[in-house]
C-alpha cells in the first residue's frame, strides 16, 4: 500500500532545552507514521546540528529536540533541518 510524504527544510529557534516546533511545507492527510529529520546546520562548532529527535507528529508537524555532538541541548539557537514525513500503512 502507498503512503502520502511530505520532505522540506525549516529553519528553526530552539527553546532553552533544545526543543522546536516545525511546520510542513503543506498539511498531510492524517498524523504521519515516521519522520527522519537531519541537521543542516550548525554543522561546526560546540554546537553542531548531531542528533535531531522528531516527536509529537501531527498532520501539520511535529516537535523536534536537537542535541550537540557531545549530547547536549543546542538551547536558543537558529537550527536548520531537513525532514522526510511518511503518512501510511504501518507494516
Amino acid at each position: 500500500m502507498g503512503g502520502v510524504s511530505t520532505n522540506g527544510t525549516a529553519t528553526v529557534t530552539t527553546d532553552a532545552s533544545g526543543y522546536a516546533t516545525v511546520t510542513f511545507s503543506r498539511t498531510l492527510p492524517a498524523t504521519p507514521t515516521g519522520i527522519v529529520a537531519s541537521g543542516v546546520a550548525p554543522s561546526s562548532g560546540g554546537s553542531i546540528a548531531a542528533s535531531l529527535i522528531a516527536h509529537n507528529p501531527s498532520s501539520t508537524g511535529f516537535r523536534v529536540r536537537v542535541l550537540n555532538q557531545a549530547g547536549a541541548a543546542v538551547a536558543g539557537q537558529t537550527v536548520t533541518l531537513s525532514y522526510h514525513a511518511v503518512v501510511g500503512a504501518r507494516s
